[in-house]
């Protein structure tokens, strides 16, 4: 029907996505295609069983990551047995055991009407858009809402997980259960972790660790929010003998913000920064859906 289709998980939700033009002639046949996918799903064996090898072929390859390993360990320590302490792509022997039956269970519970999200952007009306939308929504049973997210536990004490690799450079994380998207104080904290350690190499902690000691190859800082409250995360990478210093510097930078904050300079450019580039942010279809 001359249109992409695509899908993806995370660690709370599922998207899917159609992408057509918006000629009706073309739109429509686009839109039931989608609808069928995902109200009669079928789930045929010789595509699980393809799923499957490819998902663990990929799991494999992340063992060969530190990188990977490294947020495996952080994810499954400050998380623990909350759902969010599980990688959205699964672990090992879930992959391999997971049947057509669980599947289907798993579609019938949570793929329901009561549970599905819609945006549309394109070129049609509004009310073109509210008819597409009860037409994908309205072959999905009605269902509920599922139970809600338990709320993650920060952790109260510090704690140093260190896993030996065979690699020249050590990746570190550090980190603390963080907020979720809806928190009143999102934006403040988004502009103030731009200024930390989320602008690149003109961030706090980049200056810092990097261009003045050149002790790191790259360092970053970001909140990353979910339904419920998402980390908080310093990530660098650095030689192993540096890896000592690296972590005491983040974390003296890390202070420094948190007692002093931001300098007027500091904030003023972060505004502009931010505000700059929210055109790109929005230049697409896909990036205001």
């Amino acid at each position: 029907v001359g249109a992409e289709f695509s899908a993806w998980s995370g660690r709370d939700m599922s998207v899917f996505e159609l992408r057509s033009l918006s000629d009706e002639l073309l739109l429509g046949p686009a839109v039931e295609v989608f609808s069928k996918l995902m109200q009669k799903p079928t789930f045929p064996a010789d595509a699980i069983e393809r799923t499957r090898d490819s998902i663990l072929v990929s799991l494999k390859r992340k063992e060969q990551s530190p990188g990977s390993v490294a947020s495996l360990a952080f994810y499954g320590y400050l998380y623990k047995d909350h759902p969010y302490g599980n990688p959205a792509s699964g672990m090992e022997e879930g992959v391999r055991n997971i049947k057509r039956r669980d599947l289907l269970d798993f579609y019938r519970e949570y793929f329901v009407g009561a549970n599905v999200v819609i945006a549309i952007v394109g070129d049609l009306s509004i009310d073109q858009a509210r008819s597409w939308a009860d037409h994908i929504a309205g072959g999905l049973s009605r269902g509920a809402k599922p139970d809600p997210i338990p709320e993650a536990e920060q952790l109260n004490k510090n704690h140093s997980l260190n896993i030996e690799f065979p690699s020249s450079q050590t990746h570190l994380m550090m980190g603390q259960v963080g907020i979720a998207r809806d928190d009143p104080d999102y934006f403040p904290l988004y502009v103030g972790n731009h200024i930390l350690g989320g602008s690149g190499l003109i961030s706090r902690l980049a200056l810092d660790i990097r261009e003045e000691r050149g002790l790191v190859y790259s360092v970053s800082s970001y909140f990353y929010p979910m339904r419920e409250p998402g980390p908080f995360l310093i990530s660098l990478q650095t030689r192993n003998d540096q890896a000592a210093m690296a972590e005491g510097l983040s974390m003296d930078t890390l202070r420094g913000f948190v007692d002093q904050g931001p300098t007027l300079e500091e904030l003023e450019s972060a505004r502009k920064n931010i505000t700059g580039g929210f055109p790109l942010r929005i230049s697409s279809n896909k990036k205001i859906a």
